[in-house]
């Protein structure tokens, strides 16, 4: 007999015999507790497989009439891999944000230790962006505002890129690259940079400003509706995976 123990109360609705839950249906059995599932087995009866779905990184125990418990778990090299690569997607629409030439996002994410969020958005029919908690900025739109924003700019706005990467203002996505300079970059934080030195030295405030105005991340939401821009709506999908920090 094939026995599927299935942990999720939901389970209860399910019409199968080869299924049993823990549920108690309180207005049927009112006076029996939620404990244990007793499995019959005698030395004379076949064998009963079982079949359970549970946390990989928790134990089973079995308690037998004569025999001593016992503990089954699964050895983490075989699944421990497996287990960090895991994104979880939850698709998340309608959202309400400003809209913003940069495609910025507004929205209230919870702290999730060891692990990143990533707004996936469809842009066309074959085209998909990523959007995350960490600033990053693109290399056209910076060389832009940077040429823009610098008369007769020494160093031009492609080199400005590269002292900007070599200072460690900028950081190169963890995944990619053959030795080419990167399309985009993840802006560091603040408290983490040094002061601009060489072609670029006394430009940190304007370097700020670029960052700041041309940035692409997820930020939290303001407790204040202000509503000094458009609004729109917007849909897509939150993906919580390991951090690549």
């Amino acid at each position: 007999m094939r026995l599927i123990l299935d942990i999720y109360e939901q389970s209860d609705l399910n019409e199968s015999d080869n299924i049993e839950t823990q549920f108690i249906d309180e207005d049927t059995n009112p006076d029996v507790d939620e404990g244990p599932i007793n499995i019959i087995q005698s030395i004379s009866s076949p064998p009963q497989q079982l079949t359970m779905l549970v946390d990989p990184r928790g134990s089973i125990h079995a308690t037998a009439g004569i025999l001593p418990s016992k503990v089954i778990t699964i050895p983490p090299e075989q699944f421990a891999e497996a287990l960090a690569n895991i994104k979880v997607t939850f698709s998340t629409t309608p959202i309400l944000t400003e809209r913003t030439q940069q495609g910025r996002l507004q929205l209230p994410l919870p702290t999730a230790p060891d692990y990143d969020w990533v707004w996936l958005e469809q842009k066309g029919r074959d085209t998909w962006s990523e959007i995350l908690t960490t600033p990053v900025i693109e290399k056209t739109t910076f060389v832009q505002s940077y040429a823009e924003k610098v008369s007769n700019p020494t160093p031009d706005p492609d080199s400005a890129w590269e002292d900007l990467l070599a200072q460690e203002w900028l950081r190169p996505p963890a995944t990619g690259g053959n030795g080419a300079s990167p399309s985009k970059a993840h802006i560091v934080d603040r408290d983490k940079r040094e002061a601009l030195t060489g072609a670029l030295e006394n430009l940190d405030d304007l370097i700020d400003q670029i960052f700041e105005s041309q940035e692409i991340s997820i930020n939290p939401v303001s407790s204040q509706a202000t509503f000094l821009r458009e609004q729109e709506i917007r849909e897509g999908w939150l993906v919580l995976s390991p951090s690549q920090s």
